[in-house]
């Protein structure tokens, strides 16, 4: 979906309708997980960011890491069977209000934090262009909650990704095009159209597009 902002006009009303949509995913017969993302895998839509760690020392000639920025909700690891290393996924307490929160993969854990545990560092993205590794008053700290493997993102036949992916919960950072993910116990669970006509019941107006299989996605790239 894509949330148009004449409709939804600020960050609290696309969480709003992010959890409605999520509450009756899940409550469709035989789905036993339901999230969302924002990037979800061989789509495509994919968005490289600048992303730095706190106290991180650059080697001479490093290049700076932009690795794969992903937004997802509560319930999308859970739904994409993405196994969590350490640490946990994102969960109800991720809310606006709450400690900005990251989950990061485990390369790009590798690359930032050798040997040690990630679990509590901060994550910043550099609000000062003449020094990205300056950290300033309005820089804004985000809390490592958890790891994660690392997941093919775009030609499954290649490398997973060059310099790893973070994952920010939806619920801090409201986007307007998310992806459902719905994983079902088994192949007599709900079908597309059942997901379709769940999110159509929320807001009739709202075009659903691209519903298909996780496989199809697959095939696709």
């Amino acid at each position: 979906v894509a949330l148009p902002a004449a409709s939804y006009k600020d960050g609290p009303a696309l969480v709003a309708f992010e959890q409605r949509s999520l509450a009756a995913l899940r409550a469709l017969p035989g789905v036993v997980a339901a999230g969302a993302t924002s990037s979800v895998p061989f789509s495509g839509n994919n968005n490289f960011s600048l992303i730095m760690a706190e106290g991180y020392v650059m080697k001479p000639g490093e290049s700076l890491l932009a690795p794969v920025a992903v937004v997802a909700t509560a319930g999308y690891v859970e739904a994409m069977r993405i196994p969590v290393v350490r640490g946990r996924a994102f969960d109800a307490r991720d809310t606006a209000a709450a400690t900005p929160a990251v989950i990061v993969d485990e390369r790009l854990a590798r690359t930032y934090w050798p040997d040690q545990d990630p679990i509590g560092r901060h994550l910043y993205q550099p609000d000062d262009p003449k020094d990205v590794t300056k950290i300033t008053k309005t820089t804004k700290l985000w809390n490592v909650v958890g790891v994660v493997r690392e997941v093919q993102l775009f030609d499954p036949r290649v490398d997973a990704t060059p310099v790893g992916a973070y994952y920010f919960p939806e619920e801090q950072l409201p986007v307007r095009a998310l992806t459902f993910t719905v994983r079902t116990r088994d192949a007599a669970g709900p079908t597309l159209n059942d997901v379709r006509r769940t999110i159509a019941a929320i807001d009739p107006q709202l075009p659903v597009f691209r519903v298909q299989p996780m496989q199809q996605w697959i095939d696709n790239a």
